[in-house]
């Protein structure tokens, strides 16, 4: 990734820009944080534009792909978490 910021020296000061930069990478840093969180995985829709799913025929395959994961790999306790798959 790389990102680029341009300015207005007229409208704004060197220093304004370069605290809003940080300030981008400091949420950016946070969010690549937050995705990288075994809690947080999973699928939503829009993982899956070509498909054209709801979230209920998400959940449905989901479900359906955790089931048959637990039937391939008897030691798993549990099916994970919906949309995990």
């Amino acid at each position: 990734m790389q990102v680029s910021w341009t300015y207005s020296k007229h409208s704004y000061e060197e220093a304004t820009i370069e605290q809003v930069a940080e300030s981008y990478m400091r949420s950016l840093r946070e969010i690549i944080a937050h995705c990288g969180l075994a809690e947080t995985g999973g699928f939503t829709v829009s993982d899956f534009p070509l498909a054209k799913l709801n979230e209920e025929k998400l959940a449905q395959l989901g479900s359906l792909l955790n089931r048959r994961a637990a039937k391939v790999d008897p030691n798993l306790k549990s099916p994970p978490a919906t949309n995990q798959f």
